[in-house]
């Protein structure tokens, strides 16, 4: 298991984005997403001096169960509370004063003949803390997010649905546009569309 923490500070990722910052000088930084990466690559990015937008593409940033807003049973989280998150984050996450503990074991489980030991362990390791710490953790992920989200000098929304929340998890509406995905639509001109009574469903993503 993860250490919560981990999820979204990662020092070993910090390091390497400083190397690359230096390596290429840019003038300005976007950032897509910071799923498995390290949200303090916003911080290092303004310490820097250089301007930074970030795109929002969904809701990780306010929702650590890889922002889906959903719950185990498929719920839809209309409203984000901490209560509610550490739930999840409990099955998913271990939180332990020592996060050193949990990335050696997660070291350890790599190896053949560790897999099992390993396991027991970490489930010892997460029945030591109670459900009032995950609550508290979840607290401490928001505020430290959204004091970084702060460093930001745009973010853009690609739905005003999209805005609206960020303004809801506490993200000033000064800071936030909207700015729907861009297609030129010219390119399909010549497509003759057929009338059919099957309906058809396209997914574009990851």
């Amino acid at each position: 298991n993860q250490e919560f923490k981990d999820t979204y500070k990662n020092p070993r990722i910090d390091k390497i984005f400083e190397n690359l910052l230096e390596e290429f000088k840019p003038d300005i930084v976007h950032f897509q997403h910071l799923l498995n990466l390290s949200v303090n690559l916003i911080s290092i990015t303004k310490k820097r001096g250089i301007p930074s937008v970030m795109t929002l593409h969904e809701y990780w940033l306010m929702c650590p169960r890889w922002g889906q807003r959903l719950k185990d049973d498929l719920t839809v989280c209309y409203e984000i509370t901490s209560s509610d998150c550490a739930e999840c984050i409990e099955k998913m996450f271990v939180i332990n004063p020592d996060g050193n503990i949990v990335r050696a074991l997660n070291s350890l489980r790599k190896k053949t003949g560790f897999r099992k030991i390993t396991r027991k362990l970490s489930l010892i390791i997460m029945h030591k803390v109670d459900g009032k710490a995950y609550v508290e953790a979840m607290e401490e992920r928001t505020t430290y997010i959204r004091n970084i989200l702060s460093k930001v000098n745009m973010l853009i929304a690609p739905s005003p649905f999209l805005r609206h929340e960020f303004i809801k998890f506490g993200i000033h509406e000064d800071k936030i546009i909207f700015s729907d995905y861009g297609m030129n639509v010219s390119h399909y001109s010549h497509v003759n569309r057929k009338k059919s009574e099957r309906i058809r469903f396209s997914f574009i993503g990851s």
